[in-house]
């Protein structure tokens, strides 16, 4: 990775669940040039899909069919599947 001719041509990724625990060194700049939040609903209805999706797989008896309240999933916006998860 030091070998400068490879500049442009390596694609080198970083995964975590836990960013708070990554190395220091490894958040200073251009270390890390992207940050891609990896499958975060952005909008309230992917928030309701991915809850739907939740109950199903859970088998959760809501005992309702109406839908999720609005201000309910726009405060969920940018949680995690498994936030959401713990949520339902």
């Amino acid at each position: 990775m030091s070998d400068t001719t490879n500049r442009g041509r390596i694609l080198f990724l970083v995964m975590t669940n836990r960013p708070d625990k990554l190395d220091v060194d490894l958040k200073r700049a251009g270390r890390l040039d992207r940050k891609i939040p990896f499958l975060y609903s952005q909008t309230p209805e992917e928030v309701e899909n991915v809850a739907r999706a939740l109950v199903r797989k859970n088998k959760i008896n809501t005992m309702s069919t109406s839908r999720p309240s609005r201000d309910v999933l726009k405060k969920l916006v940018g949680y995690s599947n498994a936030d959401v998860e713990a949520v339902c």
